[in-house]
């Protein structure tokens, strides 16, 4: 299975006791999906390898603790420390009409909500700790949209369209000179 095939999960962040258990930070909203897991696909070396999940406890983010069979011990855990967790992107749970995943928006064209005309597309979509953002191109410039509900407002997933309604001069601030 390739990295392209699948998304992250989460981390393996640290060990947590000395009888093989490590706690997760889960990249996740709903924590309940995840509790059944029985395996995952980590990030060693750039080859994902499959860890089959002996026990899980999934309570948040920081309160994730998971056993993989095998490991028994502290020293166990130690090579799958820092390790990024990854499912088969069939996996991922099914979604409302008007959510999306970042990962299915990449190319979908950017319509003004009001005029219907076409900005863009989507070229890539960066995670930040403070605000998400659509990066979409106009010639050499890279305009940076903020992933919010009220700059979002329809997606259409057979279309491959998103709408907007851009703040007034945000296109403007990055094709000026």
């Amino acid at each position: 299975m390739k990295k392209e095939d699948c998304y992250i999960l989460g981390k393996i962040i640290q060990p947590h006791g000395v009888k093989g258990e490590v706690k997760l930070w889960l990249d996740v909203d709903d924590y309940d999906y995840y509790t059944n897991l029985d395996s995952v696909l980590l990030d060693l070396k750039g080859q994902l390898v499959p860890y089959f999940v002996e026990e899980l406890t999934v309570r948040d983010k920081k309160k994730t603790i998971a056993r993989f069979e095998g490991m028994k011990t502290w020293e166990d855990t130690q090579e799958i420390m820092g390790c990024e967790m990854y499912l088969p992107l069939s996996r991922l749970p099914e979604l409302k009409d008007n959510q999306y995943y970042y990962h299915e928006i990449i190319d979908y064209d950017i319509i003004d909500n009001d005029s219907k005309s076409i900005y863009g597309k989507v070229n890539s979509v960066v995670e930040g700790s403070g605000q998400d953002l659509i990066i979409m191109m106009i010639g050499e410039k890279e305009i940076l949209i903020p992933v919010t509900d009220s700059i979002i407002v329809k997606v259409n997933k057979t279309e491959k369209q998103l709408f907007v309604e851009l703040p007034e001069g945000l296109i403007e601030l990055y094709t000026e000179e």
